[in-house]
């Protein structure tokens, strides 16, 4: 890939990123043009990146990157079909891994490792998921059976990534999706943080975005 688009992708995410976020809650849902403009530049990266290969894990990851775009709007807007559509796009992440490295017996543990971390630290909060459901969009049964399925999907797609850093024989090239898997863990588990104990300070906020923008980009990148 050529660096110099490389460059003005990740420089593109900062400034559309750093717009989201001095400008959220202060101008509606208008902010979230630049909220999708800054999940935009992974996207053009990895299309890009795959062009050059033309890989099927390649164009899955394309997928994923796109799909993020799409829930990032959603998520404000419908929170159950953000959720949902995250979870399509870590189904491709993980499909993308295993085209690439396949999967091996050290992935599962990966996996239920950071499912056990992620639960352990906000299995206390499920309860409170339930109180959150208030418009009963669904039945509660089904709300906190996706809050509690969720983060497999995210932990899936850490696990894939950080045994084909593994498989790799901790290669150079795998190592930034094996960084982007933990900070795609990191993001949601401060987002579900923040949501369950309603938190709102903007320096969560800012701590978030880092590590979203960084786990799309590192991802598929």
């Amino acid at each position: 890939m050529n660096q110099t688009f490389l460059i003005l992708t990740i420089l593109g995410m900062v400034f559309f990123g750093s717009i989201y976020g001095g400008l959220k809650g202060k101008i509606g849902n208008g902010v979230l043009v630049f909220k999708a403009l800054a999940t935009l530049m992974p996207v053009l990266a990895a299309f890009a990146g795959v062009r050059a290969n033309n890989s099927m894990s390649g164009w899955l990851m394309v997928g994923g990157a796109v799909l993020c775009m799409v829930a990032d709007v959603l998520l404000e807007l419908v929170l159950l079909a953000g959720v949902a559509v995250f979870a399509l796009a870590h189904l491709l992440f993980i499909a993308g891994y295993a085209c690439r490295y396949g999967m091996e017996w050290y992935t599962l543990i990966l996996f239920a490792t950071g499912y056990l971390i992620f639960f352990v630290g906000l299995g206390k909060y499920l309860p409170e998921a339930k109180k959150m459901n208030r418009k009963k969009m669904v039945p509660d049964a089904v709300y906190l059976t996706g809050a509690a399925i969720y983060p497999a999907f995210l932990c899936g797609t850490a696990a894939m990534a950080l045994s084909g850093l593994i498989k790799s024989g901790f290669s150079l090239s795998a190592i930034p999706g094996a960084i982007g898997g933990v900070c795609f863990i990191i993001s949601d588990y401060i987002l579900a943080w923040r949501t369950f104990t309603k938190r709102k300070e903007r320096k969560y906020s800012l701590i978030l975005l880092i590590f979203y923008y960084s786990a799309v980009y590192l991802l598929v990148c």
